[in-house]
């Protein structure tokens, strides 16, 4: 279904992409050099952007991550099948959060290349945001009629 194919297309391009800037480009050297963005290849051991919890460290933040992947779950049963982009969206977000978590629990720490100056990061982490925006973008009508319609949350008919 939708959930799946979301899921799967995130984990393929977020592991194409980490495979590449492992094997591409030289850990804290940018490149190209001048560009804005440009690509330098970190490992962060802290949570997304860089953010940490005091006495924080690679099993919590796993435990972490597997806690809102089995949350994320949850609410795929609870999402009727109709609403195809409220499940794409969690689709994106659980593969890009499954990818992190489990390169956390393997690595100890997550692959991030995209860097804007300010911290790097990774196409997981699009995913992740990506994904919630798409959630985040509709509202579930229900019917009398017992199915469901999807509409942007700016559509107030």
């Amino acid at each position: 279904g939708a959930f799946w194919s979301a899921v799967a297309a995130a984990v393929a391009v977020d592991a194409a992409t980490k495979w590449w800037a492992f094997h591409a480009l030289v850990e804290g050297k940018p490149w190209p050099r001048e560009a804005f963005p440009r690509f330098r290849l970190a490992f962060n051991t802290n949570l997304n952007a860089g953010l940490t919890i005091p006495g924080g460290g690679r099993v919590l933040y796993s435990l972490i991550g597997i806690a809102l992947m089995i949350a994320l779950l949850v609410a795929v049963a609870r999402t009727p099948r109709s609403a195809r982009a409220h499940l794409v969206g969690f689709g994106m977000t659980f593969g890009g959060g499954t990818m992190n978590a489990a390169e956390r629990m393997v690595r100890g720490s997550v692959t991030d290349f995209i860097d804007f100056g300010y911290g790097s990061f990774n196409v997981a982490d699009i995913m992740i945001a990506c994904g919630v925006l798409v959630y985040l973008s509709f509202r579930v009508h229900g019917k009398h009629d017992g199915t469901w319609i999807l509409k942007p949350f700016w559509d107030r008919g």
